[in-house]
């Protein structure tokens, strides 16, 4: 299917005229997710979890724990998706190797608050406006942002996402990809 979408880049260059092949290897969120390691800012957050009170954690370690458990939260949360997807609907791109996007300027720049909460540090935003050529798959990007359910939710949740339940759009995009403007920049 031929289109247009917008796509947020973060922590890299890119320049109109470029052009983005979604969907043979794993993205930046997967190669972020599933690269973390135990090690934040120097500290083995397993080592610390495990020997230290958490009644006497400073301030440091609560904020490296949290992140730590925010992170493994994702990695449950995405390991149910792609499982869900490969038993039930396999036909669908994967939220592991596809490019993130949305249909429109306004869509796109609603998820800038929540890509930089995720952020490990401070980086610059772009909008980039595609020419797109490829498989698209529209779900609810809402059900993904829910970090307080049981992990027996988790698969409630999947089973909606790739229903095709659209509340906040997300645009799972897996083909060729050219980038045709840059919109906004942070």
């Amino acid at each position: 299917m031929k289109g247009t979408l917008y796509h947020i880049v973060r922590d890299r260059e890119i320049n109109v005229g470029d052009y983005i092949v979604a969907g043979e290897e794993y993205n930046h969120f997967a190669k972020r997710l599933f690269s973390a390691d135990f090690q934040v800012e120097g500290v083995d957050i397993n080592k610390l979890i495990f020997t230290k009170d958490l009644n006497h954690f400073t301030e440091r370690e609560s904020k490296m724990t949290r992140g730590y458990i925010y992170e493994s939260c994702a990695i449950i949360r995405e390991l149910i998706l792609e499982n869900y997807r490969l038993m039930y609907c396999p036909h669908l791109p994967s939220r592991l190797k596809c490019l993130y996007a949305c249909e429109t300027l306004e869509q796109a720049k609603s998820w800038i608050p929540a890509l930089e909460r995720m952020a490990k540090s401070k980086s610059s935003v772009k909008i980039c406006k595609l020419s797109v050529d490829g498989e698209m798959f529209s779900g609810d990007g809402d059900l993904m942002t829910r970090s307080t359910h049981a992990v027996f939710d988790k698969f409630d949740l999947a089973k909606r996402y790739w229903s095709g339940a659209r509340a906040k759009n997300e645009i799972l995009f897996v083909g060729r990809a050219k980038v045709v403007r840059i919109i906004d920049e942070k």
